[in-house]
């Protein structure tokens, strides 16, 4: 995915960007450098794997994102809202944690971001895998339903 994005931007003729891998909770980016800081579909796995304590990584990650961002800048979390479905039905361990990201002052909005196969077996297999058995019954001849969620804050100050 960096490998596209770099190849993207640079064909672009885009030169202020920086790509790379990190944990949330430890940016490799200066206070205030960044215009926009975007976190797709990762925060959500702070919330999995400490489900007893996920508040603490994930402001851990938030106050990241912050501390990186110029004033006026904004913060981007993409997410799941569910596959499968063709309304929002996030997976229940992440709905305390969306409600979370509101009430911090985060605006939200979902939007449908379907898998298009090239055909039906394609869709049948490449769901099973990556999804399950009971996922890859929603497919409807080469659509998987997804919907996803996109949350926003600028930084004030």
């Amino acid at each position: 995915m960096l490998e596209v994005a770099t190849g993207t931007l640079t064909a672009g003729g885009w030169h202020n960007w920086h790509t790379g891998v990190a944990d949330h909770r430890h940016l490799p980016v200066e206070d205030a450098s960044a215009d926009l800081c975007i976190a797709g579909w990762s925060i959500c796995y702070l919330v999995d794997w400490n489900r007893q304590d996920w508040k603490t990584p994930v402001d851990q990650a938030l106050a990241e994102m912050e501390r990186a961002l110029k004033p006026g800048g904004s913060i981007v979390i993409i997410e799941t809202q569910g596959t499968g479905f063709t309304t929002p039905i996030p997976p229940l361990y992440l709905v305390k944690y969306y409600q979370y990201l509101v009430a911090l002052g985060f605006r939200d909005k979902w939007f449908r971001t379907d898998y298009r196969f090239a055909s039906p077996q394609e869709a049948l297999q490449s769901s099973t895998f990556f999804f399950g058995e009971e996922i890859a019954r929603q497919i409807d001849g080469v659509i998987l339903p997804e919907c996803t969620g996109l949350w926003w804050r600028s930084k004030t100050g």
